[in-house]
Order: C-alpha cells, then structure tokens, then sequence
C-alpha cells in the first residue's frame, strides 16, 4: 500500500491538541496507508477493556482478525479515563498509524483528538458506541441503539400489555447507546399512554447499581405499583435475585444483551427477554471495515453498518446460544 504525504495544516492541527507536546512534532511524514509490502498498521483504543465481558469479547474479536488479515495491530485500553484515551489517539498520530479504532466511551469529548487525526490524513472508524455526529469518522459499526430501544419497548407490550407502571435503568449516561436506546424506547410508550416510567434513573452499567435502585424502586412502589423494570444492559441477575428473594417476583424484566448468565432465567421465566448484539460480530466488521479502507476498497465501507439484534425470549431461547459470557 503506498504512503501519503501529510499536510502542513494537519501537523499543526496535531500539535495544537497535543496542547505543545514535543513528541508530536514527530508524527509528519508517514501517511495513512503502509507503504507496499508492509503490514497496515491499526491502533484500536477501547475505553475500558476491564469493564465486562462483553468488551473482552470484542477485543479477543478485533486481535484475531487483525492476525487473520496480516494487520499491525496496537491495542490501548482507556481504562474508564477520557484523558487517558485522548493521550492514546495522539499516540497513535504521533506513530503515523494507517488508521485507528474507536471503541468510545465518551461521544463528544474524545472529538478533538479524532478530529486531528483525521487532519492528519488518518481514518478514524467507531465501533459499537457511536459519536457526536460533527466528528468525522469513516465508518461505524455496531447496534442501531434506537431500534435497540424500539423492541425493548415491543417486548416490554407483551409483557404487561397497554398498561402498566415501570423503572427505567438506563446504561452509561452521555453514552449514544443511553441516548438513542431511550429514545427508541419512549417512541414506542408515546402510542401507549397507559404505560408509564415512573422511575429512571442510571446504574452505569454496573451491577451493583441495579441492584441498589431496585431495592429502592421496590420500597417505593409496593406490589402492584410497579409492573416492570427495563435494564438497558445486561447487569440485573443480582437485581433479579433480589427482588425474587424479597417477594417482588410480580416484576417483569426486559434486558439488554445476551450473555451465558441471561440463558437459564430467560428460560424459567425470571427475565421476560432481552436484544441479543454479538460483540465479536461487530469486532470483526469494523476491523474488515478498516482494512478495506486502507486497501482502497472504499466502495465497501459503509458509513454505518449495522449488526444484527434478534430478540430473546423464552419462545426461542433453547435454540439462541449466548453471544459472551457473564
């Protein structure tokens, strides 16, 4: 593949969100694909690979086809600390990557270093957690989180039909999945004014958190007063455990994701349903998405692919396998 020449402005660009940085200065002559002969060279930067399964899933995903597509790959992980990710994508442009992965946790504020990247002539692609739509990017792939939120809200229907009262744990706020699944899901309760989210709040992902605003929920409205709980994640087993130990089995729940954990309760009914999204389907799209880009094969990268979000119920889950583990 043959190397680019970098523009002056974009070394500039660089420099500024480096905020002076010498080593910065560094990353000039190199362009955004290898030069013939040698490997492509991608860094791909997860926000926080220690949070759950499924990102670990996704990782062992984007590493295995990297090896299976001959690609250089440099793998960061955030950690959880938007600093620490903008640092990273300026190490990636420092070293002149080809391109570079996204896996955001944050939809604005990583949105001044891709946008030097992207300066510097280097394409930047998103996976699963999209960004502010002004922050140029060259392909994402992962959920449509609307539509995501959309048939949480059909299952939630069949699950307590045209009426009824229900607690809302959103995931990370800020994040494009909180944002669009809610919306999807609230699109859907517009056509049905009888249901009612009487409670919303965010357990950021964390399970501990669910549990502590179910136990909370669960004292406020008795039985009766609260039919269901949408988790927009997968976290809510120990919720679940909870509220069947303490009487509150009345409540039906609708989660999201599908993990090994989410199987058997589905199954005996404790879990009403959950969408399914493959984390290592969308690992292995947004590596081929990248590596197409860089061979040139532009026409084959789609500005957003979406992947697939079947849903779980008990009708079909003895023939659904769980897309990570829990």
């Amino acid at each position: 593949m043959k190397r680019i020449i970098k523009r002056l402005a974009a070394l500039t660009a660089v420099a500024m969100v480096c905020l002076g940085a010498s080593a910065c200065s560094e990353a000039g002559s190199s362009g955004t694909t290898s030069s013939s002969g040698e490997k492509p060279k991608i860094g791909f930067m997860a926000f926080d690979i220690g949070l759950d399964p499924f990102v670990a899933v996704m990782v062992d995903e984007v590493k295995k086809q990297a090896d299976e597509s001959g690609v250089d790959l440099d793998v960061r992980n955030g950690g959880g600390d938007l600093n620490k990710q903008i640092s990273q994508i300026q190490e990636f442009v420092t070293a002149g990557k080809d391109a570079i992965i996204v896996y955001p946790g944050d939809p604005e504020g990583i949105g001044p270093a891709i946008k030097a990247a992207d300066k510097a002539g280097i394409p930047v692609f998103t996976v699963n957690l999209g960004l502010e739509k002004s922050i140029p990017v060259k392909g994402f792939v992962g959920a449509d989180d609307k539509d995501y939120g959309r048939k949480q809200g059909q299952m939630l229907l069949q699950a307590i039909g045209e009426e009824g009262n229900v607690g809302l744990v959103m995931g990370g706020l800020g994040t494009s999945a909180q944002i669009l699944r809610t919306e999807g899901l609230k699109e859907v309760l517009s056509a049905h004014p009888k249901i009612k989210i009487v409670e919303e709040q965010s357990d950021g992902w964390q399970a501990e958190k669910t549990v502590a605003l179910t136990q909370d929920w669960a004292n406020k409205h008795p039985k009766g007063e609260l039919d269901a709980i949408v988790v927009q994640g997968p976290e809510a087993m120990g919720a679940i455990t909870w509220a069947h130990a303490n009487g509150r089995s009345e409540i039906k729940w609708i989660l999201g994701d599908y993990p090994s954990e989410l199987k058997e309760p589905i199954a005996d009914g404790r879990v009403f349903g959950t969408v399914s999204q493959d984390p290592a389907e969308q690992g292995r799209e947004v590596i081929k998405a990248a590596y197409e880009y860089l061979r040139g094969d532009k026409s084959k990268v789609k500005p957003e692919l979406f992947t697939p979000l079947p849903l779980v119920t008990k009708e079909n889950v003895a023939t659904m396998e769980p897309v990570f583990g829990l």
